[in-house]
């Protein structure tokens, strides 16, 4: 008499395989970083940190564009609030702070020396917008609303020609 306990079932080893490199693909598809057409990109470390770069880059010009709004508001706001007005005016100007000083504290792969640079011009044209906004609640006159809306204009454009750089594209 034949004995079996169980049935038992022989997988070849080349269909293991084939389901594997199958598995292995398809996790790097989905999980690898795309470029702007939605195609993988085949990271090396270098090409890896570059990219790193550049998308913090994107999320540093998205927040300038918030912080724009932010000094807009204060220089919008009613002066009959002062406490609140003083409070946008402050929370932009450190906002603003905070910004510059994660840019200059952020490596860059020396590729993006020049990306750096203009971030960080950048992002100190709206320390200067906000601290002038600020001023222009603190003394509100003529002379320092100018100065705020002038500060406020520079930083706009620095903005403008960072975003069209090549690298925002």
């Amino acid at each position: 008499m034949n004995n079996q306990s169980g049935l038992e079932i022989e997988i070849p080893w080349w269909a293991l395989a084939i389901a594997g490199i199958v598995i292995v693909g398809l996790l790097g598809w989905f999980f690898s970083p795309r470029n702007a057409e939605d195609r993988p990109i085949l990271l090396s470390p270098d090409v890896k940190a570059m990219e790193d770069y550049r998308r913090q880059a994107n999320s540093w010009a998205d927040d300038m564009r918030l912080l724009d709004g932010e000094i807009s508001a204060v220089m919008l706001s009613d002066n009959s609030d002062l406490i609140g007005s003083m409070q946008k005016g402050q929370s932009a100007l450190n906002h603003s702070i905070r910004l510059a000083q994660e840019i200059d504290q952020t490596g860059s792969p020396s590729a993006f020396a020049a990306l750096r640079s203009e971030l960080y011009d950048t992002s100190l044209a709206y320390v200067d917008a906000a601290r002038a906004a600020a001023r222009w609640l603190s003394i509100p006159n003529v002379d320092n609303q100018q100065a705020a809306i002038d500060a406020q204009k520079a930083a706009r454009d620095e903005y403008n020609t960072l975003i069209t750089s090549k690298w925002f594209l």
